[in-house]
């Protein structure tokens, strides 16, 4: 009994030693591999997103924008005038900066791996990518909401709450302003898109040799800020089809007799007049949509019956207007689709906070075919953006960015 006793003793003190031997290398080897700045790698198993870096200790939601810039991401906050977050392509952090004491309320790539920022309150500034700050551009009018287009070559455009558009370029110098005369009776939408079919982040729309801005209608513009031409009414331009069709998307929705409203997608030519237009029953389209391959629009909608079921997901239209194919969802998919050099496509699909439904984001074919879908913690995913290596970064609600590679 005695040397069963001390046997015991023995396997009892080598256990204890193995397991704090074990703990030590655990400590060293997170010492000795982890990213710089507390960048969290895990891989949280198959069919999962990569998280690459998490911040805590930030206000929950507050890190709403995510953009990838040439060889940097950029992560921006709305909340408590956050700061300004630079980093590489792997999650390591490069710098944190507050910019400003206003909000964020929208950022866009700029040349050479710097960033535009819109503030609350409309002051856009440009920022390298070490984090300077190069040139500011205050605007005649507030800006509460909306978000920044940039074409090929730099020129940001924005409008502000009394209408009146922007074309800024890469040396903050004011390329030109323009601002459409609105006849009695109608109204500028840009700080509220009641309709109810438009998220209220509007912002200019970009054309081959134009620009269109969404105010009750849709007002298009040349590059040079001339006036081409102005439809009243309730769709709004939200995305265009170049050559050969040269076509100016538009949505709206209207109000049937019976009471019943029918969400609308139209097309109108380069003189404002109307192409074709199609029309479904009980449907809303609640996101900006994407041009893919062969000039098929994504439009992310929702549609009710009358019992009040609703369907989601992302219904893909010829440029003739014709259905391709419709991909469902469980839940919302506000944020834009992001389309891929090979033209598959990548969506989000996200559930409301605390509910028993995972976040998804998925990965299609052109054809509309699952490649493969991710789950994301419920109620996280915000906004996502695409590098042209083909990752997808998202920008969580619960202050962690995820990366998925195909």
């Amino acid at each position: 009994m005695r040397r069963a006793g001390v046997l015991i003793r023995q396997i009892a003190i080598i256990a204890v030693s193995c397991a704090a031997v074990l703990i030590a290398l655990y400590y060293l080897a997170g010492h000795i591999f982890a990213e710089p700045n507390g960048v969290d790698r895990i891989v949280a198993g198959k069919n999962r997103a990569q998280r690459i870096a998490g911040f805590s200790g930030m206000p929950y939601g507050d890190y709403h924008r995510v953009v990838y810039a040439e060889d940097r991401l950029y992560l921006s906050g709305y909340y408590d005038a956050a700061p300004l977050i630079c980093l590489s392509p792997l999650g390591r952090i490069l710098w944190k900066k507050k910019i400003a004491d206003e909000s964020i309320i929208d950022i866009a790539r700029a040349p050479h791996n710097g960033l535009y920022v819109l503030l609350t309150g409309g002051l856009v500034i440009a920022v390298s990518g070490e984090g300077m700050k190069q040139w500011s551009f205050t605007p005649d009018e507030a800006i509460y909401s909306g978000r920044l287009s940039t074409d090929a070559a730099g020129i940001v455009y924005f409008d502000d709450n009394q209408g009146r558009i922007y074309a800024v370029g890469v040396d903050g110098a004011l390329r030109w302003k323009a601002k459409q005369d609105f006849k009695q009776g109608e109204r500028s939408q840009m700080a509220d898109l009641s309709d109810g079919m438009l998220p209220s982040d509007h912002h200019p729309i970009l054309g081959d040799d134009c620009v269109f801005q969404t105010c009750y209608g849709t007002t298009a513009y040349a590059l040079d800020g001339e006036i081409l031409w102005h439809r009243a009414g309730g769709e709004h331009v939200v995305a265009w089809l170049s050559a050969p069709d040269n076509l100016a998307i538009a949505c709206g929705y209207r109000r049937g007799v019976d009471g019943v409203e029918a969400g609308k997608v139209i097309a109108l030519d380069d003189q404002g007049e109307m192409v074709w237009e199609t029309e479904y029953r009980d449907l809303y389209f609640e996101g900006y949509p994407a041009v893919g391959a062969n000039l098929t629009v994504h439009l992310p909608l929702v549609q009710a019956d009358l019992a009040g079921h609703k369907t989601f997901g992302l219904l893909a239209l010829s440029p003739d207007g014709r259905k391709r194919w419709f991909f469902e969802t469980p839940s919302w998919c506000l944020e834009k689709p992001q389309v891929a050099a090979d033209g598959s496509l990548w969506f989000a699909s996200f559930s409301r906070p605390r509910s028993n439904k995972a976040d998804r984001i998925y990965h299609l074919s052109s054809g509309g075919e699952l490649i493969n879908s991710y789950a994301i913690p419920s109620g996280t995913v915000g906004f996502v953006d695409l590098s042209p290596a083909g990752v997808l970064y998202v920008m969580g609600f619960n202050e962690v960015l995820y990366a998925i590679s195909p």
